[in-house]
């Protein structure tokens, strides 16, 4: 017999396939996630349902996993990513105010768990806690915030308040002429 040589070409892919966090797997329920894989894919299939992008936006608690395909038609399944939400008290509702310059004015918010107040949009401490809040004297339109804090890891989102002065109170009168 004769033998004849065959040459068989196995084509393999080097592509490294892995998901990762923006952040801790488990955020507050007002908050999100972003799941992002390895990019540089020719295709990507969510199990959300969304497709054709190497990043998911997460915003609510359950298990996500992808299946993307390399340019070599190499199919990849990726591992399953457990999230999980914590519940927050909710946000809470405030009205903003106006006074004369150089009063102070009195706040009020309601919602579930202890009101707290803050003179920034995040981090920091409170400047006072309670659904009341007078402020120090105020000279010119400025802006609180207010959180509700159910004392557990997730607090709700801080809602601005903003003390503008009335109108009539930022004239000068000059009363000497």
């Amino acid at each position: 017999g004769v033998v004849t040589p065959v040459s068989t070409y196995i084509t393999a892919s080097n592509t490294v396939f892995q998901l990762s966090l923006s952040g801790p797997a488990t955020f507050c329920d007002w908050d999100s996630l972003v799941i992002s894989a390895t990019p540089g894919l020719v295709s990507y299939q969510w199990n959300t349902g969304e497709s054709g992008t190497d990043f998911l936006v997460a915003t609510q608690a359950g298990d996500y996993w992808l299946v993307a395909v390399d340019s070599l038609g190499c199919i990849f399944y990726s591992d399953t990513i457990s999230v999980n939400t914590l519940v927050s008290p909710g946000t809470a509702v405030a009205e903003d105010k106006t006074i004369c310059r150089g009063d102070f004015a009195i706040l009020t918010a309601t919602g579930n768990g202890t009101i707290q107040w803050f003179d920034v949009a995040s981090g920091g401490s409170p400047m006072a806690t309670g659904d009341t809040f007078i402020t120090p004297v105020i000279n010119y339109t400025t802006q609180f915030f207010a959180q509700a804090n159910n004392g557990g890891a997730c607090p709700g989102l801080r809602i601005p308040v903003a003390v503008f002065m009335d109108a009539l109170s930022m004239l000068s009168v000059d009363l000497t002429a």
